[in-house]
């Protein structure tokens, strides 16, 4: 597919604005100690957009965007200090455990996205 094509497509699925609201929201919400899913789903709804596998994929990119930002930001840090290293490790393993454990439990939301 030409990005032409993909562009078109994108401008028909969700606005410019809206792709830019999103991606503020994200932004500001990764780096707080508060749910950036969450808030995305809440202001996806008061905007009006509909549920779409569109929708999805662009949460799950911006999202993608600023966890590589953090890794950006923390990633030397990360490899100098090993205690720090292993703190992140030994909180990431607990949640990755859960996660894959209750994955097949969603809330209603996801389900209407195409989950």
């Amino acid at each position: 597919m030409s990005s032409a094509f993909l562009f078109l497509l994108y401008l028909s699925v969700m606005t410019v604005i809206q792709a830019l609201v999103l991606g503020l929201v994200e932004g500001i919400t990764e780096f707080l100690p508060i749910s950036s899913t969450g808030h995305l789903i809440l202001v996806s709804e008061l905007m009006g957009l509909t549920p779409s596998a569109f929708g999805t994929t662009f949460k799950i990119v911006i999202q993608l965007g600023a966890i590589l930002a953090v890794v950006w930001l923390y990633g030397r840090t990360l490899l100098k200090d090993s205690t720090m290293a292993k703190k992140v490790l030994v909180a990431l393993v607990p949640t990755g455990l859960i996660g894959f454990l209750l994955h097949t439990i969603s809330p209603p939301h996801s389900k209407k996205e195409g989950r």
